[in-house]
């Protein structure tokens, strides 16, 4: 079930001798602000009013809704640190196709605010680190807002780069490090993060 009022959608269901099996696909829409599609065909046992999964069926866990956002590491503006200790991701303009996922990094609680991405870079929240990734971690957009710069915020994609990059349980993780000192503007950065946090 996808949360959408309309859709073009198809699919197939058969039973036959207790099983369900057919298939059923979504081109993905990459218009809106949560861009989505599938392609499923499935095979599995009917089972009966009161019957379980065995107990050998593997379980994967639904959306990690739980998940604690964690940011640990150094965020670093002409040589002073700030100390970011709020993340979250949301869901971005898509980027070559592909679905956007945007990484906030903030100094203070920004979690229930809709715009903070936006905001971030206005300094709302203090010292702020903007980043756009695609759904394999790639980063695509790096945007630093960082108290000690004169000139902010100041964007530069090309400086930082993804490790460790996890998307699955509903959880987002990574680290995000620059190599070493970067520079524009007459302006330094150093960011080595490690983070988690729930998935759009």
């Amino acid at each position: 079930m996808l949360g959408r009022r309309s859709g073009t959608a198809t699919g197939e269901l058969k039973v036959q001798d207790g099983r369900v099996f057919g298939k059923a696909s979504q081109p993905l829409e990459t218009e809106g602000m949560f861009p989505s599609g599938f392609d499923a065909q499935f095979d599995v046992a009917l089972l009966k009013a009161g019957q379980s999964l065995p107990a050998s069926t593997v379980r994967k866990g639904g959306p990690a809704a739980n998940v604690k956002p964690t940011v640990t590491g150094t965020f670093k503006g002409n040589g002073k640190d700030a100390k970011l200790t709020s993340v979250s991701a949301r869901w971005g303009e898509p980027f070559s196709g592909k679905p956007g996922i945007v990484l906030v990094f903030t100094e203070k609680d920004h979690s229930k605010d809709e715009q903070a991405a936006l905001k971030a870079l206005f300094g709302d929240f203090g010292s702020a680190l903007v980043i756009g990734i695609q759904p394999d971690g790639k980063v695509v957009t790096c945007d630093i807002l960082h108290e000690a710069h004169k000139q902010k915020p100041i964007s530069s994609p090309a400086s930082v780069r993804m490790t460790d990059f996890k998307n699955e349980g509903g959880q987002i993780s990574g680290r995000l490090v620059t190599e070493g000192k970067q520079e524009a503007f007459e302006q330094t950065w150093e960011v080595n993060l490690v983070f988690k946090t729930k998935a759009p």
